[in-house]
């Protein structure tokens, strides 16, 4: 993947929303000819290769507005969305680098083991490798953080984690 950029919001337009969240960009086969629909679509490919992976966050009414995609203007409700890989992995504890996914506790240097909504055990680097470095919105989501006082093994990488 390309160099991404520090911007972590971006507003889109409702076309780019639906394209980005279901993979679904035939609306702009419906509001322009093929061969612009063609370019405006490779245009926006390349963009998202260089903002990285996007979760949608909410919704917001700036007035007007340029889509962080296609870069048309417009006017209403705007559809956010993020880099940040927390939003969806609300389990994730990061470093105050915002970037490095903590593997011990604040205080007692404890280490950390984390479970994803299935109760699934992931170990720190996993989830430095596969939810933060790589920006993967998995269909498991990181849940929660906990000390690991016993002997327990990743579920993804099969190797030990460290225990108390």
């Amino acid at each position: 993947m390309t160099a991404q950029t520090t911007q972590t919001s971006f507003l889109l337009c409702s076309t780019c929303a639906c394209g980005v969240s279901n993979d679904d960009w035939s609306a702009l086969d419906y509001h322009h000819d093929p061969e612009d629909a063609d370019r405006i679509l490779a245009s926006i490919t390349a963009t998202m290769e260089l903002i990285g992976w996007l979760s949608h966050v909410g919704q917001q009414d700036p007035g007007y507005y340029d889509c962080a995609l296609c870069g048309d203007t417009h006017c209403g409700t705007a559809e956010e969305y993020t880099t940040d890989p927390t939003v969806n992995n609300p389990g994730i504890v990061l470093m105050s680098d915002n970037k490095t996914v903590r593997s011990y506790t604040n205080v007692g240097c404890y280490p950390l083991v984390y479970l994803d909504d299935q109760d699934n055990v992931v170990c720190p680097s996993c989830v430095q490798t596969d939810y933060v470095d790589n920006l993967n919105e998995l269909d498991r989501p990181i849940a929660s953080a906990h000390i690991n006082y016993g002997d327990t093994y990743c579920d993804q990488c099969s190797q030990p984690i460290e225990s108390a």
